[in-house]
């Protein structure tokens, strides 16, 4: 935690916050920043640039007005704070019985869980996205999936894999659902064309359409995967050296 923002310039975090100062700024919010040049081997910077729509900056906007320490403990406390509402909604929700011996179980899952380790180093909005998916669950609990279509439809209009709810909801007849999810996904990024305008939306996709970091350890997806394991990286070693068969 102390080495987030110390050394590598508050990592994901500060891609966010550097990308909405850019904006105020009048710059490509897209651009580098202080964030952007990570070391991954010795004598070896790659850059990662921030890969969120710009949309997603409308919570930043707020904290790129402060110092970076300030934003960074406002985002720390903010994410903390949804943990909490979320943990106590579900705890509600199950009607679980809490005991002592339940929460200290509870706390060791929670800190010896991979996730959080990755929140803690890269400050991520994992724990504030767990909001509105929390809320989607509670809603399809209840039968009122129009509501759950909608919160996941703003998780959606971020993390795109949440996509997978789509064909979810047209499986078990539920189109109104289905269809108010992409009806927000189609929203927030109308919003996102009002604040930001066109050009943070071309900068957007050409940051996208630069990403070359697949084999990055924290990237789980199966092309991560992959490519850690049959092409060269300056992580890892391959267990064998075929790039060509990492795209099928």
């Amino acid at each position: 935690a102390r080495f987030m923002p110390t050394r590598i310039h508050m990592n994901d975090f500060g891609r966010f916050y550097y990308s909405a100062r850019l904006f105020l700024d009048g710059q490509d919010m897209y651009g580098p920043t202080p964030a952007t040049p990570v070391v991954v081997a010795p004598n070896v910077t790659h850059a990662f640039l921030n890969m969120n729509p710009p949309h997603f900056h409308l919570i930043v906007l707020p904290l790129a007005m402060l110092s970076p320490a300030k934003a960074l403990i406002i985002w720390t406390l903010a994410s903390l704070l949804s943990l909490g509402v979320c943990l106590f909604l579900i705890v509600r929700e199950l009607g679980v019985q809490l005991s002592a011996a339940r929460v200290l179980w509870g706390l060791l899952a929670i800190l010896t869980f991979a996730a959080t380790g990755t929140v803690i180093a890269t400050g991520q909005v994992s724990l504030l996205l767990l909001l509105p998916v929390t809320a989607a669950w509670l809603a399809a609990r209840r039968g009122a999936w129009t509501r759950a279509g909608a919160w996941l439809g703003l998780a959606m209009s971020l993390k795109p894999f949440l996509f997978i709810f789509v064909p979810y909801f047209l499986l078990r007849r539920r189109p109104r659902a289905a269809v108010t999810a992409l009806l927000v996904v189609a929203g927030a990024f109308l919003t996102g064309l009002v604040v930001f305008g066109v050009p943070s939306h071309l900068a957007w996709l050409r940051a996208l359409e630069a990403t070359d970091w697949s084999w990055a350890a924290m990237n789980g997806s199966i092309l991560g995967a992959l490519s850690r394991t049959l092409s060269e990286s300056p992580y890892f070693t391959p267990f064998v050296s075929a790039p060509g068969l990492v795209r099928p």
